[in-house]
């Protein structure tokens, strides 16, 4: 009997690793065409680099938007209803276009790639301009009239280099 028992139980186990396995590529091949299908979509870096400026001018007056890695899980939902970077930047971009200031956005450096649409729903945002990536951020803060994120390191060095500073998110 003992035997007996063994062999079931030894069957059990080959039967719910043959179940997880078939399940396991169940979830591969689901993940594979979604990667498929949404590769189309994405673009790098130098998609956003390709209409951005390469150098800012000393005498213009400009807001630099810093945007947020994607999908960024621990800061992006203190942002709120602001979790929306593009709902951000068109309010900030009006508000700016008003007083007579540009409203300059630079890609995160961390992040590699975003949808196309992201980036062409940005461009079609009247007064919103790319700027260069590669840029220092230090000389970007220094020139700026004032800078703005949901969170993030570029708004306490924003604070420290005496700039104002715009937090669209719980402090």
């Amino acid at each position: 009997i003992k035997g007996l028992l063994s062999d079931l139980y030894y069957c059990n186990i080959v039967k719910k690793r043959v179940y997880w396995r078939l399940q396991d590529s169940k979830h591969r091949l689901k993940m594979h065409l979604r990667q498929r299908i949404n590769r189309r979509s994405l673009v790098t870096k130098s998609y956003f680099n390709k209409y951005a400026i390469d150098s800012v001018d000393d005498r213009e007056r400009y807001n630099i938007f810093f945007l947020q890695f994607e999908p960024e899980s621990t800061t992006l939902p203190k942002a709120g209803i602001y979790c929306c970077q593009l709902l951000t930047i068109k309010m900030l971009a009006e508000a700016s276009q008003q007083m007579g200031i540009k409203l300059y956005v630079k890609e995160h450096w961390w992040q590699d790639y975003r949808t196309k649409d992201f980036y062409n729903a940005l461009r079609r945002i009247p007064n919103v301009y790319f700027v260069n990536s590669e840029l220092d951020n230090y000389l970007l803060i220094d020139k700026s009239i004032s800078v703005a994120s949901q969170t993030g390191s570029c708004i306490l060095e924003a604070f420290l280099r005496g700039k104002p500073s715009i937090m669209f998110a719980y402090n």
